[in-house]
């Protein structure tokens, strides 16, 4: 952003559709130090296990269940309009 540039406010929706089978990215918004985008994963349409250790993340549930695991191995199961 330039210098003296007053920042802008950007209306974003989570509307996403829920599918049955594959997967789907939306881009909703991006700055200088974040991108925003929806991932929508059908049953077992989840990706392979891997970290992103330099970037924060918010993984929100829509819909079923998620599980994550830490470095430990331990996991925690995220649910429906749960968030981590």
């Amino acid at each position: 952003m330039a210098v003296g540039a007053k920042p802008r406010g950007k209306l974003i929706t989570a509307r996403t559709p829920l599918l049955s089978v594959g997967r789907t990215t939306n881009f909703v918004a991006q700055g200088d130090l974040l991108h925003v985008a929806i991932k929508v994963y059908a049953e077992g349409g989840e990706n392979a296990l891997h970290a992103h250790a330099g970037d924060d993340h918010l993984h929100f549930v829509l819909a079923g269940e998620a599980t994550f695991y830490d470095e430990d191995g331990n996991t925690t199961v995220v649910h429906k309009n749960e968030g981590m």
